[in-house]
């Protein structure tokens, strides 16, 4: 039977008396629930950095491009492996998406256009992938810019429709979320309201662009899956990408909502998410398509908090660069920890689907303080286990985190209540 986290809970600034044992048994620590002596199984430690300031989660993004030309009857394949545990690092591996060229070829961009596509189909038709593939096409439009990045562009004839990811000296960069394309000369609006013309034929066989859904996180606290993509036969290993997608803003002085959607709908029409509050005058952003913010924009974000970005104030973060750095991909099992963020859980049970924290979690975290993660396990007699029967011991887990350079003192404390190592 799986474990089920029990509560998460950091506590900042440990002393002795935060740690105690009664006369029956029972073990109180600060911020956790009492429990037995008798309950408990085993003891784990893992030492975990990060910059713990409040930090919304971030979907990983791959982009397959094609650089040769299609080849009469060639076959190509992608591989999707899913990272489908944390700790346990265990792989989930899925049969390779395939397609095979046709004998006779048309124009080049049409041949890629009908590989994406095809290549969409099957992947977003596959049950057990955790992701979402789009064909990608490049329109013309009669305006240079006004397309919100990340709203949904319709055709009023076509009936196309796709997800906006740049617009930019009169093309938008549409990641199609219909099979159909847009017509040459046609009225496309975005969610936002905002209208344009398409001024010709629309380019197809961009790229395939691959993005990670959400709830990577089970009730366990353990990862549903971060996907990472390879080549089995046609492509070439540098045909494919993962976007780095991560920037800084300076701007005046005031915050952010964490994990709302912010835009500039002036200027540079780009879109993100907030990930977190760097200062009060600094913001990180995870960019939802391919336009960035200009250092002239004036964000605002759902809540309606707006404010200027200052001169030169947008900062690329590669993410290769720094690939320590925690906030990247959280899909990589590191982008949900220490926050107290709320959880969601899933329709019709108790388990958690996002999140690691079942609800406020102690104290809050200190940006740039290295913490120990400590699990252990406890079976409480009696209580109901995760199908609903009664009368069993159930696998449960506490997770506590503590500063680094208290660990040694809070390992003596741990031992001196019975939790031992």
């Amino acid at each position: 039977m799986e474990r089920k986290l029990f509560k998460s809970a950091c506590n900042a600034a440990p002393v002795a008396a935060d740690f105690a044992q009664d006369a029956n048994g029972f073990i109180s620590i600060k911020h956790l629930p009492n429990q037995h002596l008798s309950w408990l199984q085993l003891i784990t430690t893992a030492v975990y950095r990060k910059d713990t300031l409040p930090l919304a989660e971030v979907a990983k993004v791959t982009n397959i491009a094609l650089a040769a030309n299609v080849v009469a009857n060639e076959k190509y394949g992608l591989l999707e492996t899913l990272v489908k545990q944390f700790r346990e690092g265990t792989s989930l591996n899925i049969p390779p998406f395939k397609y095979t060229a046709p004998a006779i070829l048309g124009a080049q961009a049409t041949e890629k256009h009908n590989m994406y596509v095809e290549l969409a189909n099957k992947i977003n038709a596959y049950s057990s992938s955790r992701v979402t593939a789009y064909p990608v096409v490049d329109v013309p439009t009669t305006a240079t810019d006004g397309l919100v990045v990340g709203d949904v562009v319709t055709g009023a004839t076509s009936g196309a429709s796709g997800i906006c990811l740049s617009h930019v000296s009169s093309v938008a960069r549409i990641a199609l979320i219909t099979t159909t394309v847009f017509d040459a000369a046609e009225t496309i609006d975005d969610q936002s309201g905002n209208s344009d013309t398409t001024a010709g034929a629309t380019t197809l066989g961009v790229k395939l662009r691959i993005v990670d859904n959400g709830n990577y996180f089970n009730a366990e606290g353990n990862l549903g899956g971060e996907s990472t993509w390879t080549k089995t036969v046609g492509f070439l290993s540098t045909d494919i990408t993962v976007q780095s997608r991560i920037v800084t803003v300076a701007h005046l002085a005031g915050n952010y909502e964490v994990g709302e959607k912010i835009t500039d709908a002036t200027l540079s029409f780009a879109a993100g998410t907030v990930l977190r509050n760097i200062t009060t005058t600094n913001v990180m952003i995870a960019l939802l398509g391919e336009a960035t913010f200009l250092n002239t924009d004036v964000l605002i974000d759902e809540t309606g908090n707006s404010h200027a970005a200052t001169a030169d104030a947008i900062a690329g973060v590669a993410t290769a660069a720094m690939p320590f750095l925690p906030y990247f991909s959280y899909s990589q099992g590191q982008g949900a920890k220490l926050l107290a963020q709320v959880p969601v859980k899933e329709k019709g049970s108790d388990n958690w689907a996002k999140g690691d924290v079942d609800g406020p979690m102690g104290d809050a975290p200190v940006s740039g303080t290295e913490y120990v993660q400590i699990e252990w396990s406890i079976n409480i007699p009696g209580a109901a286990d995760a199908v609903g029967a009664s009368g069993g011991a159930v696998p449960r887990f506490f997770r506590y985190f503590v500063p680094l350079a208290n660990y040694a003192a809070v390992d003596g404390f741990l031992d001196g209540v019975g939790i031992t190592n």
